[in-house]
């Protein structure tokens, strides 16, 4: 081969290396911006995965968060739910506790018209007496006969007085357990719907508040004839007994006249 030729050849291989080296060049350019869009993409990437990590922590606590307060709605409906138990049984304690108190003042009414009766024959009596040894007519057995009815009245009247004492004892006792019961039931708390986050298929109670029994109301006088305290409770149940004790009265003064 001539020399010509070789450098030819030189040249033609010297101007393809040129070509290859800008081609490499170019390619070079290109991979190292591929390279920082793929650190800027990785870098964004791991942001994104920073983010996620810290979204789904937040998603984890929230999660937490609900179902305490699901929990903490689930026990305040039962704590709710068992107030309104206790309530309803104590109305129906004082229920029960208002009857007995009427019962017994209805008790202590009857005894205190039987003792009025007695008080009232008692007086019939020693009037009686009184007249007769003003008259001066009347023979020593009689008196003692009539000195011995007073004497039995009286006997019944301290017995009647003594059972007054014991309904009046019994009274107290049943209205002082009944202002027990309405101030423990006074002092519970009251039971309320609490509230929570909307979710579906639950539901709470609503709370209706109950009223409470009315309590007796006492009205004290006095006996005419002795003096004594009375509540001025008459019933249906009273007045046969009041009728008696009347006429029995009446019957036995028109016998010893």
């Amino acid at each position: 081969m001539s020399l010509s030729l070789k450098i030819g050849k030189y040249a033609e291989l010297a101007n393809e290396n040129d070509e290859l080296i800008d081609e490499i060049e170019r390619y070079s350019d290109v991979i190292q911006q591929a390279n920082r869009e793929a650190s800027a993409r990785q870098k964004e990437l791991n942001d994104l995965s920073s983010e996620l990590e810290l979204k789904q922590k937040e998603l984890d606590d929230l999660s937490s968060e609900l179902e305490l307060k699901f929990r903490r709605v689930a026990e305040l409906e039962d704590k709710n739910n068992k107030l309104i138990d206790e309530i309803g049984k104590y109305a129906d304690v004082i229920e029960q506790a208002n009857f007995e108190a009427s019962a017994r003042q209805e008790e202590l009414a009857i005894v205190q018209l039987q003792l009025e009766a007695k008080n009232a024959e008692l007086e019939a009596k020693n009037a009686e007496i009184e007249s007769l040894k003003v008259q001066g007519n009347m023979k020593a057995e009689e008196i003692a006969k009539l000195e011995s009815e007073v004497d039995i009245l009286e006997i019944a009247r301290h017995d009647l007085n003594l059972d007054i004492a014991v309904l009046q004892a019994k009274l107290n006792e049943a209205n002082a357990d009944k202002a027990k019961l309405k101030e423990s039931k006074e002092k519970e708390e009251t039971p309320k719907t609490p509230e929570k986050p909307e979710a579906p298929g639950r539901s709470s109670m609503p709370w209706t508040a109950l009223t409470p029994a009315t309590p007796i109301a006492k009205d004290e006088k006095k006996l005419p004839s002795t003096g004594e305290t009375v509540n001025p409770f008459f019933t249906a149940a009273a007045l046969p007994v009041m009728a008696t004790a009347g006429v029995a009265a009446v019957a036995k003064r028109k016998e010893e006249n």
